[in-house]
């Protein structure tokens, strides 16, 4: 398996690939910190983009992410076709 190497990860309000270029548009990036007038606070849309460089093709690659002071986080697995990301 190759050395994985993570390139980027993005958080944003929304995110897509064109279906022709293969160019990414991300809309509502965020930065170091995403701000809330008050807690609860309700996000409609939030993405997550990450980009590796390395990945074998129909690599299995999962995702987890905690907040911190909250014992519950979202985690998923997904089959990612290294032949669908954009070069």
């Amino acid at each position: 398996m190759p050395d994985r190497e993570l390139l980027y990860f993005l958080v944003c309000d929304f995110a897509r690939v064109e279906d022709k270029t293969r160019k990414g548009i991300f809309i509502g990036a965020y930065g170091t910190n995403i701000l809330a007038q008050g807690f609860p606070a309700a996000l409609p849309s939030l993405a997550f983009v990450a980009c590796f460089k390395g990945l074998a093709p129909k690599e299995k690659l999962g995702v987890t992410i905690k907040i911190p002071g909250v014992d519950e986080h979202l985690s998923t697995t997904q089959n990612v076709d290294t032949d669908q990301r954009s070069a």
